[in-house]
């Protein structure tokens, strides 16, 4: 085959068979050649790897992940501030005692109206101007001495800032200082002289009391900057913590220790308020609502008046004489039924015993019985009509309106041996601890609700 390619290369490229021939075998020999070069390289190059040692590899590891960073925590929320229970005034028997919020001259200072507090530091600043007169705060004072001669007690009297002075309440008789004398206390044996500070102009006439005191005593003025003396409100949970203000319970009441007026108010306005609700007694109010004490109906009976305990045993025995009358007692009201009829209701609104009928007030609006109609109320959806018992001849007219509920019923009086429901007094604290009475705290939609109708049973009381 080589030779016939040779013949034909030869042939078509017009050379020399014999030469063309020559040039190939040439091509031929160096290519094998440079093929055993190569082979002999790599034969070579495969020996001297497998004489040389072989080094341990290292494995190659893979780079850890990043940790993962842990997301912050969120901001714990600040905690809600404690509803703290605002102070209560409740006026009870001598041989029961009050529960009461004892709260010192610098509580008292610190939850004052900024009028009072810059009266304060006026006086303050005018009573340290003088030379040798120091002052010492106690809880229920501020005393000012010269030496040891008393100058000025200041005190409170409710929310009013009062100042009493070693004067002479009587040399002030017919004089613009419009003076009180306090000699009958204990406490104010040697400032007899009691001067309420309400406004600007008594706060300069007590600048004027001061000196006169002064003057008696010798005193003499010196140059001293004024101090001021402006304590921020707080609260009464912040107070109670630092001790400011006390909870106790006091037997009894005289002197200094006694109710002072606006905190009597209080208590004649709670006394009066309507016991179809929670009785309102309180100082102060707070953002959550108004701390108050939910009566039972119980409760209130047992600190009811004499008069209307027989009342409620004389009503309460009549129902329960007519026959198949039961009773059934619940937390504010004791209803009775005949059957399953509910006949009568008896509840307390304020201090008086209130007797609820399913009557319709409108058909006795010309007649002796002033009943009142109740039945826009939706606890009076079955006894529309409501009778207050005030005295004896409500009581008789009360016995026979029920007469007039049970001939509905043709019920007849039985023959049942009258007994005495009229349960003694007990005071507040007894009360709490039988669960008679509960302390909670109101909304301020409650008690604008209850305020509302407060007025309303006033108005209702005045009218009757």
């Amino acid at each position: 085959m080589l030779l016939n390619a040779v013949n034909f290369l030869g042939w078509e490229l017009d050379l020399d068979p014999t030469a063309v021939m020559i040039w190939l075998l040439l091509i031929v020999g160096v290519m094998v050649i440079l093929t055993l070069i190569v082979l002999s390289i790599l034969i070579l190059r495969t020996r001297i790897k497998k004489a040389e040692p072989v080094a341990e590899v290292t494995p190659v590891s893979e780079p850890e992940p990043e940790p993962i960073p842990e997301p912050e925590p969120e901001p714990e929320p600040e905690p809600v501030p404690v509803v703290a229970e605002e102070p209560v005034v409740v006026e009870e028997p001598a041989e029961v005692g009050s529960i009461r919020y004892d709260k010192s001259f610098t509580a008292k200072l610190i939850q004052s109206d900024d009028e009072t507090k810059q009266w304060y530091t006026e006086l303050k600043n005018e009573l340290l101007s003088w030379k040798k007169v120091h002052d010492r705060m106690s809880w229920k004072k501020e005393s000012y001495r010269y030496g040891r001669e008393p100058v000025v007690i200041m005190t409170f009297r409710g929310k009013t800032l009062c100042l009493l002075f070693p004067l002479n309440p009587g040399d002030f008789a017919d004089t613009k200082y419009k003076v009180e004398d306090v000699s009958d206390m204990s406490s104010a044996e040697e400032t007899p002289c009691l001067y309420r500070i309400k406004n600007d102009r008594r706060a300069k006439y007590a600048k004027e009391l001061i000196a006169l005191v002064m003057e008696r005593l010798g005193g003499v003025r010196i140059e001293r900057d004024s101090v001021d003396y402006y304590l921020p409100y707080e609260g009464v949970v912040e107070l109670i913590e630092k001790g400011l203000i006390k909870r106790k319970v006091v037997y009894g009441s005289a002197g200094f220790g006694a109710l002072p007026e606006e905190e009597a108010a209080v208590a004649e306005a709670a006394s009066a308020a309507s016991a179809s609700e929670p009785i309102i007694v309180e100082e102060e109010s707070y953002e959550a609502g108004t701390l108050r004490y939910d009566r039972s109906f119980t409760a209130k009976l047992i600190q009811s008046e004499d008069e209307i305990k027989q009342w409620y045993s004389q009503l309460k025995n009549y129902l329960l004489s007519y026959k198949k009358v039961h009773d059934r007692l619940s937390w504010k009201h004791e209803t009775y039924r005949f059957g399953r009829d509910l006949v009568a209701k008896l509840a307390f609104r304020g201090k008086s015993l209130c007797l609820y009928l399913p009557l319709n007030a409108a058909d006795y609006a010309e007649s002796k019985y002033k009943l009142e109609d109740v039945s826009d109320l939706a606890s009076a959806t079955e006894l529309p009509s409501m009778y207050r018992i005030k005295n004896d001849r409500r009581a008789k007219y009360a016995l026979e309106l029920i007469d007039v509920v049970m001939q509905r019923y043709d019920s007849e009086i039985t023959e049942r041996e009258p007994v005495d429901y009229c349960v003694p007094y007990e005071g507040l604290v007894e009360l709490i601890n039988q669960g008679l009475i509960k302390r909670k705290i109101t909304s301020a939609q409650s008690d604008a609700f209850l305020a509302r109708k407060d007025e309303t049973t006033e108005e209702t009381t005045v009218k009757d």
